[in-house]
Formats: structure tokens, C-alpha cells, sequence
């Protein structure tokens, strides 16, 4: 892997190398797969004449296309390979661009559940080295530092949720309130960018199956994660709540900057 070429640095391809060379050597079925998955993600964004394949085409993500394709016209099957070399396959080509819909804000984080349904570490990273591949493919110079660190951080979550064999839910507003408790409170109209207080006359009605649904810290978190959420929507995915709160304080921008590694 060739750093300078793709605008990551030398010690995030070091982790991505020693992934694949683990997999390799103590699970070599699943880097014929992910070789197999490269070759064939993209069969279903090929033009396709079928009333059938059109139908899917409007209800399907072209990975979902892709493995259904493939398994329909049974083409690994005509390589000789064994159905769990096969399953392997459609498997990684059907959840391919999971962590890349997430970080695009186009699926919630609990659609990267199925990359840990199986428990199985070296799956996980089998799927994350295909999404980051996957992703790097698509556009000459997309994957910079920065989003290769969000690939590699979604891993973390999954990797947290497999070995503590916890739940993406529990994970899931554990962050919220990790997120909820790092923001600046105070009275300075500056700090208050977003309702962060929870309306206690509302909260059980907006969470009635929740039995914390006074915890200000996972309130709080819902909302800047909800409003980060939009940034990214909107196209601008570097800037998060801390920076614009930092930024209505007159922290100067360059030292924001500075906090940021930018």
C-alpha cells in the first residue's frame, strides 16, 4: 500500500497491512474471499435488461444488487469454490459500503451491526479493509487521513461491542453519553447552540420504552450527535458542535485548527 498516493499517513496503512497479513496467515479462506468480493462489488451498478433487475434496482443498494446477482447466476460456484468460500463472498459484497453509508450520515451507526453479528474479529476487519478499499476506489484521492481515521474509529466501536459481547444499542448511548458530557455547560448564550437541557415534562412522552429517560447526559448527546449529524448532510463533515462552540466563545480559528491536527 502506497501512502503518498492516496493521502494516508505511513502509520494507518502500518495497521491496515498488519490486518491483512494476520488474516492471511491464520485465516486464508477470508483473503480469497475479500480478493473475490474486490472482483465482483460492483456487478450491480452494471446496465441490467431484466423487468426483475429492475424492479431491485429501485428497492436495493447496488452491494445488494451485486450479491444477488452473483449468487443468481451461480459464477463462484462455477469456480469450483466451497459454499462457505461462497457465503464468505456475498457476504462481504452485500455489506460492503456499510461503514461508508454511516459515515456519510446516509444509515445510522446501528447499520454496521451485521459486521459483528458473527463475533468474529478477523471477519470485522476483513469487512473493514474491503469498506476502506471499497470506499478508496471510487475517487482518486478520496481516501485523505481524516476519513481513513473514521473508518478505523467505527472499527473500534465494533471491535468494543464484540469483545465486551454488549449490544450496538447499549454502545450506542454509552457514546451519547460520552458525547453529552464533553460539551461546555453554562449560562453564556454563546454555550447554548443547541436545546441541551431536557424538558422533563417531555422526555418520558418522546422516550416511553426507556428507563433513563431523565439522563441529561444521553439527552444532551442525542442532540449534538443529531445536530452533527445535519453538518454532514449539509456537506460539511470536519466541523463538529465542539468547534462552533469554541467558535461563538471568539476561540480563534486557528488555534481550533491547532486542536484539530489540521
Amino acid at each position: 500500500m502506497a501512502a503518498d498516493d492516496i493521502g494516508a499517513k505511513h502509520h494507518q496503512l502500518e495497521i491496515l497491512e498488519h490486518f491483512l497479513e494476520r488474516i492471511d496467515q491464520e485465516r486464508p479462506a477470508l483473503t480469497q474471499a475479500l480478493t473475490l468480493a474486490l472482483l465482483f462489488q460492483d456487478l450491480g451498478k452494471l446496465e441490467t435488461f431484466t423487468e426483475e433487475s429492475k424492479i431491485f434496482e429501485r428497492i436495493w443498494t447496488h452491494a445488494e444488487r451485486s450479491a444477488r446477482i452473483l449468487q443468481q447466476s451461480r459464477t463462484l460456484s462455477q469456480y469450483g469454490l466451497s459454499k462457505d468460500l461462497q457465503d464468505l463472498t456475498l457476504e462481504l459484497i452485500r455489506h460492503h459500503g456499510l461503514i461508508g453509508h454511516v459515515i456519510q450520515c446516509s444509515e445510522p451507526i446501528t447499520a454496521i451491526e451485521p459486521l459483528t453479528r458473527a463475533n468474529d474479529q478477523d471477519l470485522l476487519d476483513t469487512f473493514v479493509l474491503h469498506a476502506i478499499l471499497a470506499a478508496a476506489s471510487v475517487e482518486e484521492g478520496l481516501m485523505t487521513e481524516d476519513l481513513l481515521d473514521l473508518f478505523l474509529e467505527y472499527r473500534h466501536g465494533c471491535l468494543h461491542v464484540i469483545k465486551t459481547a454488549g449490544s450496538w444499542r447499549a454502545y450506542c448511548r454509552e457514546k451519547m453519553r460520552h458525547l453529552g458530557q464533553a460539551s461546555f455547560q453554562g449560562s453564556d448564550p454563546a454555550l447554548q447552540l443547541l436545546p441541551l437541557t431536557p424538558p422533563a415534562q417531555d422526555l418520558a412522552r418522546i422516550y416511553p420504552q426507556e428507563s433513563d429517560a431523565d439522563d441529561a447526559l444521553l439527552w444532551r448527546g442525542r442532540q449534538i450527535e443529531a445536530f452533527e449529524r445535519l453538518l454532514r448532510l449539509m456537506g460539511i463533515p470536519w466541523v463538529d458542535f465542539h468547534d462552533l462552540q469554541l467558535a461563538s466563545m471568539n476561540v480563534p480559528v486557528a488555534f481550533i485548527h491547532h486542536q484539530k491536527g489540521l
